[in-house]
């Protein structure tokens, strides 16, 4: 096989790269390092920490979907490297194992990442770089090494780690059975657990030694740990791979790993490659400013195809959930419409549209392929959201009459005389939704049976976007010809009774749920004032801005329930049940400044010194995009004071709107 050469004139950018020393790789708290993470457009990723070693089950170089995006699998979780200088072994890989802990990150010169991962090791007078990349859209990851041997001959022993497991489970060292295959420069991998799939590794310029099979037990993840999961880890060594130098000499070493067929381009390539289409992004955008370029690329990961739909779809995070309705259509307008990849935001709009379903889009695509989950009250009314940003930024009025406008008439007319998860309109013209155990907004914990957050009745949020469906959907009647004055009318009547009812005159503010009333402060009602069309304006919208920036406004995002609430829950962490009882009663999320920030701009007229404040909230995350995950937004944070990333470590929402936000109002251009 013939494996082409290098790709010149790359662009680059001093500005996009993140960069950590020695010094700083020392530093770093090990229980809190920052992460990276290249995606590969299908589902799969590659991600792991700066110091290259893995703190959660899902890192790993290799994390196919056999299903795209789901069916997600870990196949090959990193390479670690040996080098010999005479009698001397320097061991550079770094881990935590149950009974002990190798720390090769003390060899670990420099850090970089500019889109893909680069490790610069130095050990002694001998210096190794080591960078990766996928092949986009395929589930192959392509492996470089450059090593310059000192004043003494040398050895690099390379060995790879492999696991054909489920990316949220771990594997038991009995259960660590393959079969190799070996060929010249190339080894295949395979095991009867997986019996549809098969690891083809090539090797540029190395010697092969394969004898008996190694498995590396006892990882401890300490980001597992402290959620509760306490599991151990084992990987198999599948064989070595041996590089030899002369004294002062400089050799280079292609690894190339795939569950596909093998590319015909070397690792060098792919990683140029993975490099020119990122700067293709960015030059599509058309977006100057650094801050906001990070986010154009942070925004690239969650956009990903659906081999169900044959279409785009959007990732609510990495690394473990999928396409949620819900987030799609939050996320859209700063993933798709910002970013100006319009023919895949046309692509999300079609894909959700076909599981349409008794008025309902998709709530989520289960993981495992099966059909979807139509639990949600809000996502179908969040689909007219979109497709109103959608038609703002491309005019394209003839693709969504065609497409998209009978499907939005289907949810109108489900939603007005009742559908799924007790959701219909009451004789006031508001929309009540869920009954029992169900929870259909997004704040949809369940606990063995018990609801954390029971919003059963009236919720703010989607009576506010109700209103906003019936007004945009008076728009394109107008503008198809028809007649819309029946959405004009119950627009009408939604607008007085929602006023009427859900003003609380003694909080200053809005219920967050009526029939039955709770009047816990939450965010929800940020909604009622910064959609297309607010159902509330003037006085009102300035009293809910006040109370939001007293008692929920934070660091990084905006609080699910009042700071002093007496059931406020500041910090979110330890097992599943203790973090869920916080996930919607305190905890912080960053995506909810995108309706805080659009509603302060509003009822501040868009002034300047609105956009100066709006920035300074967005430029808040210039930080965090070097804290948590390199060059994006975490889900979720602490509720009191929060700067320690929880949840996701990416999220798509979290992105979406901070992204939307700095473009739609122009806030590269304030100073």
């Amino acid at each position: 096989m013939k494996i082409y050469g290098r790709i010149d004139n790359i662009i680059g950018d001093e500005n996009m790269k993140y960069l950590l020393n020695r010094e700083k790789l020392n530093n770093l708290d090990e229980s809190h390092l920052p992460e990276w993470i290249m995606t590969y457009g299908n589902g799969g990723f590659s991600s792991g920490s700066v110091r290259n070693s893995s703190f959660r089950k899902h890192h790993g170089y290799l994390a196919i979907a056999k299903r795209p995006p789901t069916n997600r699998m870990l196949v090959l979780t990193k390479t670690e490297e040996t080098i010999y200088i005479g009698q001397e072994r320097f061991d550079l890989s770094s881990q935590k194992f149950v009974d002990h802990e190798n720390s090769g990150h003390r060899y670990l010169d420099q850090f970089e990442f500019d889109g893909i991962p680069k490790f610069t090791y130095r050990v002694n007078d001998l210096v190794m770089t080591k960078m990766l990349a996928p092949d986009y859209g395929h589930n192959t990851i392509a492996i470089h090494y450059t090593i310059r041997s000192g004043s003494y001959s040398a050895k690099l022993v390379i060995n790879p780690l492999i696991n054909f497991r489920s990316l949220g489970e771990v594997s038991d060292s009995d259960n660590l059975h393959f079969h190799i295959k070996r060929q010249e420069k190339i080894v295949e991998i395979s095991s009867k657990k997986a019996p549809d799939m098969v690891l083809t590794i090539h090797h540029s310029n190395a010697e092969i030694e394969i004898g008996s099979p190694k498995i590396e037990s006892g990882y401890l993840y300490d980001f597992d740990i402290s959620t509760g999961d306490n599991r151990q880890d084992s990987h198999y060594k599948a064989y070595d791979i041996v590089l030899n130098l002369k004294a002062h000499q400089t050799k280079t070493l292609d690894l190339i790993f795939t569950t596909e067929s093998l590319p015909n381009r070397s690792a060098n390539v792919m990683i140029d490659e993975y490099r020119i289409r990122q700067t293709k992004l960015l030059e599509q955008a058309a977006l100057s400013d650094p801050f906001v370029q990070k986010l154009v690329l942070a925004a690239d990961q969650f956009i990903v195809y659906r081999q169900s739909t044959d279409c785009h779809t959007i990732l609510a995070g990495f690394p473990w959930f999928t396409d949620w309705g819900r987030d799609t259509m939050i996320a859209f307008g700063g993933l798709c419409l910002a970013t100006k990849r319009y023919d895949e935001a046309f692509e999300i709009l079609q894909s959700f549209a076909k599981y349409e379903k008794n008025g309902l889009i998709p709530n989520m695509f289960p993981d495992d392929g099966l059909d979807p989950l139509y639990n949600t009250v809000d996502a179908s009314l969040w689909y007219f959201q979109a497709i109103s940003q959608y038609l703002k930024a491309t005019g394209n009025y003839t693709l969504v009459k065609a497409d998209l406008y009978p499907c939005l008439k289907r949810i109108i007319q489900s939603y007005r005389e009742g559908t799924e998860f007790s959701i219909g309109m009451d004789n006031d013209g508001l929309i009540h939704a869920g009954s029992g155990i169900d929870q259909v907004t997004w704040m949809d914990v369940r606990i063995n049976g018990y609801v954390v957050t029971p919003r059963h009745g009236k919720p703010v949020e989607i009576n506010a976007l109700w209103f906003n469906a019936l007004k945009i959907m008076s728009d394109l009647s107008k503008a198809f010809d028809e007649d819309g004055s029946e959405y004009e009318q119950l627009a009408n009547q939604v607008h007085n009774a929602f006023n009427l009812k859900f003003w609380n005159e003694e909080a200053n503010c809005l219920y967050d749920v009526i029939d039955e009333t709770d009047a816990s402060i939450r965010p929800n009602q940020l909604y009622a004032l910064s959609l297309t069309y607010p159902i509330v304006t003037g006085n009102r919208a300035k009293w809910i801005i006040e109370k939001v920036e007293t008692e929920l406004l934070d660091v990084y995002g905006i609080r699910t329930l009042s700071i002093h609430d007496p059931r406020f829950a500041p910090i979110y962490e330890g097992p599943l049940e203790q973090r869920d009882r916080a996930y919607h009663m305190g905890t912080v999320w960053p995506f909810l400044l995108g309706a805080y920030l659009d509603g302060y701009l509003r009822v501040h007229n868009h002034s300047l010194d609105a956009k100066k404040y709006v920035k300074s909230i967005c430029l808040r995350f210039e930080q965090h995009l070097k804290e948590g995950c390199i060059n994006g937004i975490s889900e979720i944070f602490d509720g009191l004071n929060g700067k320690i990333s929880r949840g996701c470590f990416t999220q798509a929402w979290s992105v979406g709107e901070i992204l939307r936000i700095y473009v739609e109002n122009q806030l590269y251009e304030i100073e």
